[in-house]
């Protein structure tokens, strides 16, 4: 009787190992959102290559929109990159400063709070395979607008 107990405990571990590693291999579906709270309003432009217009919205203080969503796999990098390929961003306050992010072989031109990066996102929220992330505009991006 044991030795049963012991195989099933076995059996029920392996098998609940198998299933963690199936998920780790299941591309993930992101989403990507985008809240303003920098107390005014911002128009949104995101670029793709060859100054192709993607999105271009406008979102008043404390709105949010999805901006993108796509499947990326496993080995993917996790930022609005992987599902568009976007490389600039104009952001355009209601004062008429703009803050433009743009990236390009050579990296980022700003490396604060840009839209267009990963680390930038915090996760909203994950289920299963299914990742919610959230990006926020905020007083600080309007204040060093130019």
């Amino acid at each position: 009787m044991k030795y049963i107990i012991i195989l099933s405990s076995f059996l029920c571990l392996l098998s609940s190992c198998e299933e963690e590693e199936d998920s780790k291999m299941k591309p993930l579906f992101l989403k990507f959102e985008i809240e303003n709270v920098s107390g005014t309003s911002v128009d949104v432009q995101l670029f793709k290559t060859n100054n192709q217009l993607f999105r271009l919205f406008n979102l008043k203080n404390s709105e949010s929109i999805i901006a993108d969503s796509g499947l990326v796999d496993a080995f993917s990098q996790t930022y609005m990159l992987t599902t568009t390929k976007l490389d600039s961003a104009i952001l355009t306050f209601s004062n008429g400063k703009k803050l433009t992010q743009t990236y390009t072989n050579k990296g980022f031109n700003d490396t604060i709070n840009n839209i267009l990066v990963g680390d930038y996102y915090m996760l909203k929220s994950a289920v299963g395979n299914n990742r919610h992330m959230i990006f926020t505009i905020s007083k600080e991006d309007s204040l060093r607008a130019k």
